[in-house]
């Protein structure tokens, strides 16, 4: 409890001189003003129009850049966009063909799409329940004709499965990971929920669910009773999803929607970096392990698509090296200055994967990204320049804790709750992060220590103890142990060597305290009162 209070106190001790300084050395930045607009030359304009143009390939590897009158960012999720107009260049800047989007003589590769805006999610469903903590009763699934419900199945979490009620009431039965069951005990749960979307196909009065777990992914079609195990990854947990054409759980734009022209696909990317490529008609999965130095470029990002001419991969990135590791906040800024400041060469790249996943280039481009030095503008925060004087007191520990555990660790730890949000936040904030003054601060007060509890100690492995302690905490440690340790000391009447009260035997020579010689005055002799 001591060591907690000591903690806190310390904590708000920093959190508030942190503050001080914010609001006394608080300045007012403004924008600088734009330079007076000029004229482009063609290169400028050829270098803009490439920067903004979306890149589509063919289907024979050949890149186009793709220009749209209103602009991209009016495209409109799930519309046919009739009234845009494009201009399509080559990789050269020659314009090919100017006209409205649907009279487009090409026909371009469309990729997975991130399901994550379309499903609902283990955190989602942690959020409504802070609102409404029987959130799980409402997720049920109607299955009835003509729009007439004739029965219900509905997510039990407990169990983890989906048990079936008719009208009346009574029980239908049980979905789970094995299929449709008569009895709980031989429903098998499919395991801790992640997310799922849904979709209705054509000619069912139902939905199709696409249900995540840590490791799993099903298709529940609760109208038939049936589930299918459609991915499992045996060695690590499922980070992120894509979906391409997947049962039309999405509505297609004006990509090629010729029947036969793309295979049904599931990307599915694990923790350990591996991708996996789900294909249906056939069924089959490809393992990709993307070579290891890509992940050292900013922007790396890689998506698939199936055609019944193979399997294929899109890579983007940007020549430029990743940030280091570094939880200093003036650190990070700083990288980003130097970011900005730079012109940087962005890639986008063509694949084609083998059945074993193996990789085979088919195209690339680049261009150049021009530095945005005239916008980037860094407020100056006064809490950066005090903060690392003020974290030199913070404990050690706090970056010990990050070292033995994973990072999927700390961000499901993070997404868990408020209250574990805000207390991470909070270390982040106070964090030393590998500070030499931090580390020299607390070298001062372990060698405190040293000199202190040497003459008080009643062992030396005590006396080691509350070392490791204070350097692990390093102020709030030796004002903890300053506070259960501070007792007097004299000198040895044998040895003559400073020792404390808190034993009896002398620590050096082991002689007893000395006991007071009898007066007149003793009211009870015999006692040595």
């Amino acid at each position: 409890m001591t060591v907690l209070i000591v903690l806190a106190v310390v904590v708000i001790a920093q959190t508030g001189t942190v503050e001080i300084v914010r609001t006394s050395r608080a300045r007012r930045y403004e924008r600088p003003r734009q330079p007076v607009a000029k004229e482009l030359t063609e290169e400028e304009k050829t270098v803009r129009r490439i920067v903004s143009s979306r890149k589509e390939f063919l289907p024979d590897g050949t890149l186009h850049l793709v220009m749209e009158r209103a602009g991209p960012r009016l495209r409109q999720y799930g519309s046919k966009r009739t009234a845009a107009v494009e201009k399509v260049y080559d990789v050269n800047d020659r314009l090919l063909w100017e006209g409205p989007v649907l009279e487009r003589p090409y026909t371009y590769l469309s990729w997975a799409e991130e399901v994550r805006r379309d499903s609902l999610t283990a955190a989602h469903m942690k959020t409504i329940r802070t609102i409404m903590p029987d959130a799980w009763s409402m997720l049920q699934i109607p299955v009835g004709i003509e729009e007439q419900a004739e029965e219900t199945w509905r997510y039990c979490p407990d169990g983890e499965t989906f048990v079936g009620y008719g009208l009346s009431g009574q029980r239908l039965g049980h979905l789970g990971a094995t299929g449709w069951s008569e009895s709980k005990s031989e429903a098998r749960p499919f395991g801790p929920f992640k997310s799922f979307l849904a979709w209705r196909p054509q000619a069912s009065s139902s939905l199709v669910l696409l249900w995540q777990t840590r490791r799993r992914i099903y298709q529940i079609d609760v109208e038939a009773r049936q589930v299918d195990l459609v991915y499992e990854n045996p060695q690590s947990d499922i980070e992120r999803v894509w979906l391409h054409r997947w049962d039309s759980f999405r509505i297609a734009d004006t990509e090629d929607e010729r029947p036969g022209t793309y295979r049904d696909l599931l990307h599915c990317q694990g923790l350990d970096g591996r991708h996996h490529v789900v294909l249906r008609d056939p069924a089959r999965t490809v393992t990709i392990a993307l070579p290891k130095e890509w992940e050292q470029w900013m922007g790396n990002h890689c998506t698939f698509t199936a055609t019944t001419q193979g399997l294929f991969m899109r890579r983007n990135w940007i020549e430029y090296p990743m940030p280091p590791a570094s939880s200093k906040i003036e650190s990070q800024q700083d990288w980003w200055d130097e970011y900005r400041r730079h012109d940087k060469t962005w890639w986008i790249e063509l694949h084609r994967v083998s059945e074993a996943g193996d990789l085979a280039l088919v195209n690339r481009f680049s261009y150049l990204f021009p530095s945005k030095t005239e916008t980037a503008v860094r407020y100056d925060d006064p809490r950066s320049g005090i903060r690392r004087w003020v974290n030199a007191f913070s404990a050690p520990l706090y970056d010990f804790l990050w070292i033995p555990f994973p990072t999927r660790f700390w961000a499901a730890l993070y997404e868990r709750s408020d209250f574990t949000r805000g207390l991470l936040r909070a270390i982040g904030e106070v964090r030393p992060g590998y500070s030499l003054w931090n580390g020299l601060v607390t070298l001062v007060f372990v060698a405190l220590t040293f000199l202190h509890g040497r003459p008080r100690r009643t062992s030396w492995p005590t006396l080691v103890f509350w070392l490791v302690f204070v350097a692990l905490l390093n102020l709030a440690g030796f004002l903890t142990y300053w506070a259960l340790n501070h007792t007097p000391v004299i000198r040895c009447s044998t040895c003559g060597k400073r020792r404390g009260l808190s034993r009896v035997e002398c620590v050096h020579c082991q002689a007893p305290l000395p006991t007071p010689k009898h007066g007149k005055l003793d009211l009870i002799p015999g006692l040595g009162l």
